[in-house]
């Protein structure tokens, strides 16, 4: 005989019953079995085991159905954070279609859009709607620069500094000012702002969401909309350092004369093209070489670049320095350099190392050579001059003076005495 209670199906068994009569009442559905003779406070008992377990059964279906779903959920952000590390070669337009089409799936919302704040936090412009938004509103012009103290209750996020959730957009808010025509209806909520450097920098709105927007929505999206935020940042970043980059060697790499930078344990960390020009030597083997510049100095002069560097590697007061040097170069000429340096150091001051420009200055020391050869050749052609003036004055003094004592008119001896001196 079969009872049921509650949905819970039990079989009652006459005493005689074999094994075979309690696996054929299992199999027609049966959650247990009672023999007879049993009394009533038993089958309650069953019974009620029965129903603990079946509504235990049914949470732990529940939880087993929850977690499913927040782990789907949290792939969907793993994913979506995931992939947006490959889309570093989009440009913005389709970074931020890509950001809100992943808020939108991970939110199981209908609309969405997603903006970027200016740096006063008082506009923004709006860069993505979901393409439900767009096909579904009918306002005749869907304005995308919003002023945040004139919008209505999406822009209490901004106001606020923090997410709103409106789970019954129908409620009355202080903050609303009632939907342009053409409008999409709305009946759910959520707006996250999202911050770098303590500034707002962008919003993601997320609405009609089919069930209530919870914790667990508002806690991915920040998540996703951080990590995201992130990854722009570094974008920015990784943008204006090759922009620097880009300024830095446009002054370094062609510069006409030789500029190094030197770390305070003496390894070059730049070496400009030009070294190649000037030296015979690569930027790579200088790079690779630190003693490279000893190695090239004429053995004469080694000794005084040798105590210019010894004078780096000291207490380094960051004052210019210079040394006028010759070097071989890799083809075996000798050429004469002049080096200037002066001690680099970081915005908190940390030393590090030595920032030089050298220049080849052999046309200028072989200029200035030939100036001192000829100045040297004026000034014994001067002597010889001056010589030769000396002896042929004096040869005329001489005669003036046999003159005089020649003539006895005394105006005439005055004459030739004046004359001689």
């Amino acid at each position: 005989r079969s009872y049921s209670v509650t949905g819970v199906q039990t079989c009652a068994l006459p005493i005689y019953a074999e094994v075979s009569d309690w696996a054929e009442g299992l199999r027609s559905g049966a959650a247990d079995y009672i023999t007879k003779p049993f009394q009533p406070e038993e089958l309650l008992s069953r019974i009620k085991t029965q129903l603990d377990l079946a509504s235990a059964n049914g949470t732990l279906e529940r939880t087993v159905a929850e977690r499913t779903q927040e782990l789907q959920q949290a792939n969907l952000r793993l994913n979506a954070l995931w992939s947006l590390t490959s889309l570093t070669s989009m440009d913005d337009r389709a970074i931020h279609d890509f950001i809100l089409e992943k808020t939108v799936q991970m939110t199981r919302s209908g609309y969405g859009f997603f903006g970027l704040m200016d740096d006063t936090e008082k506009v923004m412009t709006i860069h993505s709607w979901s393409g439900a938004a767009m096909a579904d509103c009918a306002m005749a012009e869907k304005p995308v620069v919003y002023r945040i103290d004139e919008v209505g209750v999406w822009g209490e996020a901004v106001r606020q500094r923090k997410p709103i959730i409106l789970n019954d957009y129908t409620a009355p808010h202080q903050a609303k000012k009632g939907y342009p025509s053409g409008h999409v209806p709305l009946t759910r909520l959520m707006v996250v702002p999202t911050f770098s450097g303590g500034r707002i920098v962008s919003v993601a709105a997320l609405a009609n969401k089919d069930d209530a927007y919870d914790d667990a929505d508002l806690r991915q999206l920040t998540v996703f909309m951080d990590g995201v935020q992130i990854i722009l940042d570094r974008r920015t970043a990784i943008e204006e350092l090759r922009k620097s980059e880009i300024k830095y060697h446009s002054v370094a790499d062609f510069t006409n004369d030789l500029e190094t930078w030197r770390a305070p344990d003496g390894r070059f960390i730049y070496v400009s093209p030009s070294c190649e020009r000037i030296t015979g030597y690569s930027a790579e083997e200088f790079l690779a070489d630190p003693g490279l510049t000893l190695k090239m100095v004429l053995p004469e002069d080694r000794v005084l670049l040798a105590e210019h560097y010894a004078r780096e590697g000291g207490q380094d007061l960051g004052e210019n320095r210079h040394v006028d040097f010759r070097f071989i170069t890799k083809d075996g000429r000798v050429r004469w350099m002049s080096h200037y340096c002066t001690m680099v150091v970081d915005p908190d001051g940390n030393h590090l190392g030595r920032r030089a420009s050298n220049r080849d200055t052999t046309e200028r020391v072989l200029a200035e050579e030939r100036v001192g050869a000829l100045l040297r050749e004026k000034e014994i052609l001067l002597r010889e001059v001056h010589h030769r003036i000396k002896n042929n004055m004096n040869s005329v003094a001489s005669l003036l003076s046999l003159q005089s004592g020649m003539v006895e008119d005394q105006t005439a001896v005055d004459a030739l005495n004046d004359a001689r001196s």
